[in-house]
């Protein structure tokens, strides 16, 4: 599955590359535009690979969403709120709990290729954390968690292009590395290792698109 994430990020920059209208740099802050206040935004149907050393959670479907609330129809920031279908290691079910917590993406800077870089946050209410439990039938074998944690790398954003509505959206790679986290062992055969480490990953390729809140009318949705 990675393979084919890192297939199609490789040949989407090389089209645009060629091919498409990239912002210019930009002289203020980069931030995140929208064509209207307060819009909405969403992940398209997606997947995402977790791994941790227990091994990898695949999640076949990742539902990412928030919203740009400002005045200006611009933000240095975006927060999503996620929810998940993900297989766990050893053909375990792995069930992702957020309670709460929430992505907060920004956008640094843009590089020498014309990508906008940047890093994520994952921000939880107090006292909460990100679990995810790898069951098998009814027996939890592991529980992965992930506490409130800054400046992991990295995001990138290019811009699809400059038309407008639904045509107008960003496309959004992350190869996020140095996640930190604890196992907790379940129980049986196949439970994993209790320990704590600084090495989890997160890989997904999307594209992140604008609509406008309790409506089907879409609105662009930029970086610069």
């Amino acid at each position: 599955m990675i393979g084919k994430l890192r297939a199609l990020v490789s040949v989407l920059f090389a089209c645009f590359a060629v091919g498409a209208v990239i912002a210019p740099a930009a002289s203020a802050a980069v931030e995140f535009h929208s064509e209207r206040e307060r819009t909405e935004y969403w992940v398209e149907k997606s997947e995402g690979l977790m791994t941790f050393n227990n091994g990898q959670v695949l999640c076949t479907h990742q539902e990412l969403k928030g919203i740009i609330d400002s005045d200006t129809s611009s933000s240095n920031e975006l927060m999503l709120a996620a929810e998940y279908e993900c297989g766990g290691p050893l053909g375990t079910k792995a069930e992702v709990k957020m309670n709460g917590c929430e992505y907060r993406l920004d956008a640094i800077e843009k590089d020498a290729e014309g990508y906008y870089v940047g890093l994520m946050d994952i921000e939880c209410p107090s006292g909460k954390l990100i679990e995810i439990n790898e069951v098998k039938g009814s027996e939890l074998k592991c529980r992965v968690k992930l506490p409130e944690q800054k400046a992991i790398t990295k995001a990138t954003y290019l811009n699809a292009n400059e038309g407008k509505g639904k045509e107008r959206y960003i496309i959004a790679w992350w190869t996020f590395t140095g996640i930190k986290y604890t196992q907790e062992a379940g129980f049986g055969l196949g439970k994993c290792t209790a320990e704590s480490a600084s090495n989890g990953t997160y890989e997904s390729l999307f594209h992140i698109l604008g609509v406008r809140p309790l409506s089907l009318e879409y609105f662009g949705i930029w970086v610069a």
